[in-house]
């Protein structure tokens, strides 16, 4: 993936090219760079991270999910409530978490399959608005996507 930790200053690979204060990533960058993921092994890194914003050109949305994945995601952009459809295979626990840019876990929850529907939501009304990356776990599998909470 693209996401790696060398030490907590190194928070995102590819590594800039020398010289260079920016890299941007678009559909053509690294297979589409569908996910980005910022980690950091010491709070040292957090600071960096302040110029780190999307390009204005990045899709958001349930249907730009990575090939081969299923979870539905709705709305997206979404305001107080953002739902998960579950595919047919999926059975068991299931972690969902929602990251802020900075790294920050601003949600976390643990769902049994057996005990919902094939859906179920995800409260976002404590969240400000803003960009957020939403992790699915299940059974060894993992689904990222962004998230625009209005």
């Amino acid at each position: 993936g693209l996401g790696h930790t060398l030490d907590s200053l190194a928070v995102m690979y590819p590594a800039l090219t020398p010289g260079a204060s920016r890299r941007t990533f678009d559909a053509g960058t690294r297979e589409g760079a569908d996910e980005i993921i910022a980690e950091s092994a010491g709070a040292g890194a957090c600071g960096n991270l302040q110029n780190f914003v999307p390009a204005p050109d990045c899709e958001v949305s349930a249907t730009n999910a990575l090939p081969g994945q299923s979870f539905g995601i709705y709305p997206n952009p979404a305001t107080d409530k953002l739902w998960i459809s579950l595919p047919e295979h999926v059975a068991g626990s299931i972690s969902v978490s929602l990251r802020s840019m900075t790294g920050e876990i601003v949600s976390d929850q643990n769902v049994e399959s057996g005990k919902i529907s094939r859906s179920f939501s995800v409260d976002l009304s404590g969240l400000a608005p803003g960009i957020y990356f939403l992790t699915i776990y299940s059974g060894g599998e993992r689904f990222s996507s962004k998230l625009i909470k209005m």
